[in-house]
């Protein structure tokens, strides 16, 4: 193995090299995603068989899906056209699990900026004070000082973002697009793909996107809608309670469909590797037999709908599995970095050695066992090395602008201010010094006039301020 990546790495007897290094790593890819998904899949069986909610339904009745996938074309290792068609219902079940994730964060994103407004109107209702002998000054220097004290740069960046999203937002809208043009400029002569990403979280942070199906949920819908059109300036206790109640049904539900949609995107991407690598792999075969004896055994209970354990049998081989996704995880990620550099360098030569398609096939296995659940493969495939002109980051930011200004012009100024922070704390650090940080923190604590937002703002910067302390 050394021996023929080295020779990779200096170009020599590709020839040879480039099918033998594709068949190692297909096989590393199949054996570890048959694995994978074996201890996966049983947990997964036991958690459905006990969860009743609506969402554990609507996931069963797509891995009832997946299993007809699973019974028919994996557990068999069929290949030809039936497998390719088996590819392609998998990649359109997965689709399905990530348009859903899109709603389910979607909703996320949105009561997440109301929290941030409940938890400072909260301190109307609560006998609550500043610590003793509190002052904006001496409070300022202990969060500086705690900032500060990081002396690893990126972890003090984190600090200082965490500070501005709990701190009072007292900033003009003008004020406001003005850093967030300033944020947007770092991207210029930059990837695109950087770009793209950065006005994702942006976007994502304000609760912008509404994507299709959204209004499935009509629970969710409801809600969102009572916490709209609350007036956060004239709440009283009652009021408060019945949001709050809210706000705490909506967040477990969403808590809890969102994690049995990552765990089946998790067993659809294994699946989903090992059909890609089921014509090119070669793996232990009595490893994998056992794995298939599991996913057997899942696969007929689920279909039948029944419950329970699965035995001692299977649990024994269950724990004979536990260590070795580990290790081949070790091996295929040592190989990765050469996959690209082949994929980059190479293509040409792919072709003419006919195993081209079998080197996209390891490239999208690789996105699909990056730990990256919901990665979009045709988007990652597709991107391209093009840069972020300037014309590029005006055009869209004055999009974004024009979005968020119609978002303020319907919402309660609490919620705008929510909106402001979430997104502040996403944009690159934006003060030349520590000097202009120290000023921002003393001037937004100073001229902040709601005791309750105050009184909150500094209970939760005392919280996160203490947590770290304690670990130390």
């Amino acid at each position: 193995m050394k021996r023929m990546l080295k020779e990779i790495s200096r170009k020599q007897n590709l020839e040879v090299n480039l099918p033998r290094f594709a068949s190692e790593l297909a096989s590393l890819y199949y054996w570890f995603a048959y694995v994978h998904f074996s201890l996966n899949y049983y947990g997964y069986y036991e958690v459905l068989t006990e969860e009743q909610r609506e969402s554990a339904q609507d996931a069963r009745s797509l891995l009832l899906e997946l299993n007809t996938v699973i019974r028919q074309v994996m557990l068999p290792g069929v290949c030809g056209e039936e497998l390719v068609e088996a590819v392609a219902g998998v990649d359109a079940l997965r689709r399905k699990v990530i348009d859903t994730m899109k709603v389910l964060t979607a909703y996320t994103d949105l009561f997440n900026l109301y929290e941030h407004v409940l938890n400072r109107v909260e301190y109307r209702f609560r006998d609550a004070s500043y610590p003793e002998n509190y002052s904006d000054e001496e409070f300022c220097s202990r969060l500086m000082r705690y900032i500060v004290s990081e002396e690893d740069n990126m972890m003090m960046n984190l600090k200082i973002l965490n500070v501005i999203r709990q701190l009072p937002v007292r900033m003009t809208k003008s004020r406001f697009f003005e850093q967030l043009k300033a944020g947007l400029s770092v991207y210029e002569n930059n990837a695109m793909e950087g770009l793209d990403d950065f006005l994702y979280m942006v976007r994502t942070s304000a609760a912008l996107d509404r994507p299709e199906g959204m209004e499935q949920y009509r629970d969710l819908q409801e809600i969102a809608a009572r916490l709209q059109e609350a007036d956060y300036g004239t709440l009283d206790a009652e009021q408060y309670e019945e949001l709050n109640r809210q706000m705490q049904y909506a967040a477990d539900f969403l808590k809890e469909s969102v994690d049995l949609y990552v765990q089946l995107a998790d067993l659809m991407n294994d699946v989903y590797t090992i059909l890609l690598m089921q014509p090119y792999a070669a793996a232990d075969a009595e490893e994998i037999a056992v794995c298939r004896q599991i996913v057997q055994l899942v696969c007929r209970r689920l279909e039948d709908g029944a419950s329970g354990s699965l035995g001692e049998d299977a649990l024994e081989q269950l724990i004979d599995l536990e260590g070795r996704q580990e290790h081949l995880q070790e091996q295929y990620e040592k190989l990765e970095y050469y996959l690209d550099e082949i994929l980059t360098e190479e293509g040409e030569l792919l072709k003419s050695l006919a195993i081209d398609a079998e080197y996209r096939a390891l490239k999208r296995a690789m996105l699909l066992e990056s730990g990256s659940q919901f990665v979009e493969l045709d988007r990652q495939e597709q991107s391209g090395d093009s840069i972020a002109l300037a014309a590029d980051i005006e055009e869209r930011g004055e999009a974004l602008i024009a979005e968020l200004t119609d978002l303020f012009a319907g919402n309660h100024r609490k919620v705008n201010r929510a909106v402001m922070s979430a997104v502040l704390a996403e944009l690159p650090v934006f003060f030349n010094n520590l000097q202009e940080l120290q000023d921002y923190i003393y001037e937004t604590l100073k001229n902040c006039r709601d005791e309750a937002e105050k009184l909150a703002c500094v209970e939760l910067l005392e919280a996160e301020m203490k947590e770290m302390y304690d670990k130390e």
